[in-house]
């Protein structure tokens, strides 16, 4: 069993024994940046709806209804505008117009969707596989009176189950990384259902480089088991994706250094919330889930600072 100690630091994941540090030495990342366990679609969907409270409490505002990281622009006076920003890019990207109908393709809680709906004239169709948040998303947009111009379902992106050329546009926002190991398959679903001449703009977190040693791995598995990743590819690998799926114009806009701020600021939660559930996570009074949750938010600022992760925006046409 993994042990995490001061997680922030060099030193922070000690191995019990010879055997399970056998086991960690044999893990490699020459090809990928990816998890040792492979996690379920269940999986993650109640990775979701056990964490669903943190994110709310310490995350969401009322408007955005965000759990992503959001841009910070020089104009940008607050995380709320911060959170908005990332919709504000879909927009322009888009150009949603009356009569255009729209795949938020892993909505979470409707939170990018609702907002859309209420300063477009689009139609939007949201996807998820939690039934938590599906819940939320339907409740939320009744609450904010846009439930005729939104309809949420559960559903696997890899497999809508939509017909073919149903959608005018598709965005995602932090949803795409769970499509790991299976990326391609997804962006050929994508492209099945996007109309000719769609666009789809997909913004993510994405690898800048691999881990390139031991200890890079040892941050690497402690961020993605907290969020139940199963890895990651390259943004030059999604690029490839998205090419070999027909799609054209591909391209890709670097926004690591707009995320940092909020980078930062999941970090300070990571280490409270690490401190406040550690003693509970010794006598198993809270879910090891919500304990590694915090072994992520730690993490992911060191992996942005050493030049791992980083995060952006793709654009594609059909």
């Amino acid at each position: 069993m993994v042990q995490f100690i001061k997680p922030w630091k060099k030193e922070c994941i000690l191995y019990k024994n010879k055997e399970i540090f056998k086991l960690y030495l044999n893990f490699k990342c020459d090809m990928y940046f990816k998890n040792k366990k492979v996690f379920s679609k269940k999986e993650i969907a109640n990775y979701y709806d056990r964490c669903q409270k943190y994110c709310n409490l310490l995350w969401a505002d009322k408007e955005s209804r965000s759990y992503h990281y959001g841009y910070w622009y020089k104009d940008t006076k607050s995380k709320k505008e911060a959170n908005l920003n990332p919709y504000r890019e879909v927009m322009k990207y888009l150009k949603p117009k009356k009569g255009d109908i729209i795949l938020d393709a892993g909505c979470g809680t409707g939170g990018a969707s609702i907002w859309l709906s209420k300063n477009t004239k689009a139609d939007f169709i949201g996807i998820t596989l939690s039934d938590k948040q599906l819940r939320l998303a339907k409740k939320y947009s009744d609450k904010e009176q846009v439930s005729n111009k939104i309809n949420f379902y559960k559903k696997d992106y890899f497999n809508t189950k939509f017909s073919k050329d149903k959608f005018d546009k598709i965005f995602a926002i932090e949803s795409f990384c769970y499509g790991f190991p299976n990326t391609e398959n997804l962006f050929r679903e994508m492209y099945r259902i996007l109309k000719k001449d769609g666009k789809l703009i997909i913004i993510d977190g994405v690898l800048l480089r691999k881990p390139s040693n031991k200890y890079e791995e040892e941050l690497a598995q402690g961020f993605l088991i907290g969020w139940r990743l199963n890895g990651g590819y390259t943004r030059d690998e999604l690029v490839i994706f998205l090419k070999k799926a027909g799609f054209k114009d591909v391209g890709f806009v670097d926004k690591t250094n707009n995320i940092r701020k909020n980078i930062n600021k999941v970090h300070l939660m990571g280490k409270f919330l690490y401190f406040l559930l550690k003693p509970l996570s010794i006598f198993n009074l809270v879910p090891e889930i919500e304990f590694e949750n915090t072994i992520t938010m730690i993490n992911q600022k060191k992996l942005v600072e050493i030049g791992i992760l980083g995060h952006g925006i793709f654009y594609a046409k059909k």
